[in-house]
């Protein structure tokens, strides 16, 4: 380990000291979840229970790729450990280092350690990675992403290694979970874990694993023999008391980023809260989310899926920058394609999604977007890289009445310049937004959530896929419904007007929106019958 001292906050060093079988730890961004409170105990368990086994577990692969993994390995190179000369991943490890207890039957997604302590990276999208699996304890951050039952049913089992093989250790069978604070109700499980914890035990654990370090600064300190091999001896009998304390332990712990506060400063906090807008009390202070009204009301776990496909993930490695394209997507490839756009000054966006030709079905793929300096061209140019290689190159363009305008410094309208950008690209493309007044949100509401609920037949139902569509799950979390005038139901547009991140506002939501209701117009004859199903919904 590097012996050289760094900075802890008060809530990382909580959880390394009081170090118990079980935490749940609910914190804001940059609180060091994933290079501390995760990585921290990871890299103690590789060596206090050597040739144990640790799944490491995320929602998505993806996830683990571009987020998890990096800050985690972050963290442990600040405690002096590095890859190929520590650690291996994806790949066998050297024939001299120990083998692990419960050797795992694919090396190619798998952390190897110098003691033969193993890290399986399994996610919930790749039911292939955790089914098999046998661990003495997992870690995963971003927990509130995990869908919870398939967490009790599929990840907890995993966890059932022998006792016997590490029979003194309070780890074995150790659970632990980061996240940010999650919404409500989905992510209630996470915050019932506080009622497992014994904050008595707690206190107790805490208070002594605090003693034994004073005790152990006490003897480096000493230069008298006889003392020194007294408090050796007072160290070990204390150790060993923790050491009963820990086992069968919770700890549940919330943190708002101003724990990091000396790391960070008040000029990130006052940025933070500037840019954030509403979001600032649940990202940054760690309050629990407001449970008013959702714009998208009857959207539940169940509709995001996986849509990876991860032979082809699986070929990008896990070091340096990942260049997805299409190809890394479980979709028809053989079919069209279905673009919304959202047209603005700070941002542009598309939403990919595809017509299912089995079931009456509508797919959403991906999400692209650009913030200023970048302009409409440049998300377009984006988005063609990266479905170059899609074979059926025939695409239907929706948008809202945005697309009609002229940008200034053109004679064409917005959705006329992207039509011809796709064009060049040997897309063939129908624009289809025909003109005329914007749906009503009080309509769209109605009819999105009715698609959403799947009890009205000649709806098609709607997936989308979790791991190309972070921000637009974002975006339609976080939208809420109002009530305009005359009592009619408006989606609140306040986001786009504050410093809060574009990505996170409600521009990627409508430009989902704008595929369904233009989709739904293309199945009906006209707007008079469309608005007959909206009638119909609304009685």
């Amino acid at each position: 380990m590097n012996k050289d001292t760094y900075y802890l906050n008060e809530a990382q060093a909580r959880v390394i000291l009081i170090d118990p079988k079980i935490f749940v730890i609910i914190a804001g961004r940059r609180l060091g979840k994933s290079s501390e409170i995760i990585a921290h105990p990871l890299s103690n368990r590789v060596f206090d229970m050597p040739g144990s086994s640790w799944l490491l577990l995320g929602r998505t692969y993806k996830q683990i790729l571009e987020r998890t993994l990096p800050a985690t390995k972050t963290g442990w190179a600040k405690r002096g450990y590095y890859e190929d000369t520590h650690y291996v991943i994806g790949k066998k490890p050297p024939k001299n280092w120990p083998r692990p207890k419960i050797e795992p039957s694919d090396w190619g997604h798998t952390i190897a350690w110098i003691t033969g302590t193993v890290m399986p990276i399994g996610s919930q999208d790749r039911e292939g990675l955790v089914n098999s699996l046998t661990c003495h304890g997992l870690a995963a951050d971003e927990a509130k992403l995990l869908n919870q039952k398939r967490f009790q049913e599929d990840a907890l089992p995993v966890v059932s290694a022998p006792i016997s093989q590490f029979p003194d250790s309070p780890h074995n069978r150790s659970i632990m979970l980061c996240s940010s604070m999650p919404s409500l109700p989905e992510g209630q499980w996470l915050l019932d874990y506080a009622k497992l914890m014994d904050k008595e035990q707690i206190d107790i654990i805490l208070a002594l694993a605090v003693k034994i370090e004073l005790e152990k600064e006490k003897f480096h300190a000493c230069e008298n023999r006889q003392v020194k091999a007294n408090l050796a001896v007072k160290i070990r009998r204390m150790q060993e008391q923790l050491r009963l304390l820990r086992m069968n332990s919770v700890y549940y712990g919330e943190a708002s980023t101003l724990a990091n506060l000396p790391i960070l400063g008040w000029d990130y906090i006052e940025q933070q809260q500037a840019i954030l807008g509403d979001k600032f009390k649940q990202e940054i202070l760690n309050l629990r989310p407001r449970t008013d009204s959702a714009f998208y009301a009857k959207m539940t776990d169940r509709h995001w899926i996986s849509m990876a496909d991860y032979s082809a993930i699986d070929t990008l490695g896990f070091s340096g920058s990942k260049d997805f394209t299409c190809l890394c997507d479980r979709y028809d490839r053989d079919a069209p394609l279905l673009i919304g756009m959202d047209f603005g000054a700070n941002i542009n966006c598309m939403v990919t999604a595809q017509r299912s030709r089995e079931v009456n079905m509508i797919r959403f793929l991906a999400e692209h977007w650009l913030k200023d300096p970048y302009i409409q061209d440049d998300v377009v140019e984006k988005w063609c890289r990266y479905y170059e290689p899609h074979k059926c190159k025939e695409v239907t363009f929706y948008f809202d009445n945005t697309g009609n305008n002229r940008t200034g410094n053109t004679r064409i309208t917005r959705a006329d310049q992207v039509t011809k950008i796709l064009e060049r690209h040997g897309w063939k493309v129908t624009q289809g937004t025909k003109g005329g007044a914007n749906v009503l949100h009080d309509h769209k509401h109605r009819l999105i959530n009715s698609a959403l609920d799947e009890k009205t037949p000649s709806l098609p139902a709607l997936r989308f896929n979790e791991a190309n569509l972070e921000c637009t799950r974002e975006s339609m979390m976080y939208a809420r419904a109002i009530e305009g005038s005359n009592n009619v139901i408006k989606k609140d547009k306040s986001s786009e007007r504050k410093s809060i991140p574009q990505e996170y506002a409600t521009h990627l939501s409508d430009a989902l929106d704008t595929i369904l209701i233009g989709e739904l117009s293309r199945d009906y004859d006209s707007k008079k019958e469309l608005y007959e199903i909206f009638a119909f919904l609304n009685s």
